[in-house]
């Protein structure tokens, strides 16, 4: 039966040549783009999912209402990382990250400029961002130490291992390098080429050294990893109104955790 219909099929494309191949043609394309829709929808869907705590982890953010209008930003205040790390048992983790820049690398004659970000030593310990050389639990303990990609390490050092060596920073201080990550996944939604304590960034800024009990002053980014148990909406209100009380001003915005599963697909704010 099979044989007849592939015969008649055949007959009907050799009659009607130019029918056919119009057909065969838009069959083709169809099947292309549904297919790149469906990489593509794998892809975004893929973000941040390698991280192991991912459910637990959420980025504080901050509503605003300025001449009117509504608005939510990730930037906070430097001080309610301690608040958060000493006062709230809830929390099981916590760092400040910058917004990353370029820095430069320097050792001996050779220098790099490569982006990274000042963060405290739990961010090795609630993202998943593996260690091939050194301990992720205290790589980033010391102020004046540093982590390195793989890449990066191996643009600066080639195959030697580079634990241990020192490096110019921005033509400042010397940092001891105390860790190797692996290359950061490109459905990562942070991104980095090196990691510098954000202690290094508290003693050598002075803005930043002056901004310790500011609770009026947003320029920095703060990261919760939560107990087993703790929901996210949960924590939320019990932050809400730390800026109000702290800084005595019941104009200030309310505070809330932006969960991770929905940073990349669920991170635009309007109203």
């Amino acid at each position: 039966m099979f044989k007849n219909y592939f015969k008649t099929a055949w007959r009907s494309m050799v009659k009607s040549k130019g029918y056919a191949a119009l057909n065969i043609l838009g069959l083709a394309i169809g099947m292309a783009v549904a297919i790149l829709i469906g990489l593509w929808a794998l892809n975004e869907f893929s973000f941040d999912a390698f991280h192991a705590n991912r459910k637990n982890i959420g980025l504080v953010m901050k509503k605003t209402f300025f001449n009117g209008q509504k608005g939510t930003q990730s930037g906070v205040m430097l001080p309610l990382y301690t608040e958060l790390k000493m006062k709230y048992p809830d929390v099981k983790f916590a760092t400040r990250l910058d917004w990353g820049d370029s820095h430069t690398l320097m050792i001996d004659k050779k220098t790099l400029a490569k982006n990274g970000h000042f963060a405290d030593p739990d961010f090795l310990k609630m993202f998943s961002f593996p260690l091939t050389k050194g301990n992720a639990k205290t790589a980033l303990a010391d102020p004046y130490s540093l982590v390195l990609t793989q890449s990066t390490a191996r643009a600066l050092f080639g195959e030697a291992d580079p634990v241990g060596k020192t490096i110019r920073f921005d033509n400042m201080n010397n940092l001891t390098v105390t860790g190797v990550a692996k290359d950061v996944p490109r459905n990562s939604t942070i991104r980095f080429d090196f990691l510098v304590p954000y202690e290094y960034n508290v003693l050598t800024n002075d803005f930043v050294k002056g901004a310790q009990v500011e609770w009026r002053n947003n320029f920095l980014q703060t990261y919760v990893q939560l107990q087993d148990g703790v929901s996210m909406e949960a924590f939320s209100a019990k932050i809400a109104n730390l800026p109000a009380i702290k800084s005595n001003d019941t104009t200030q915005a309310a505070l809330f955790l932006h969960a991770m599963p929905k940073w990349h697909l669920y991170g635009e704010f309007k109203d």
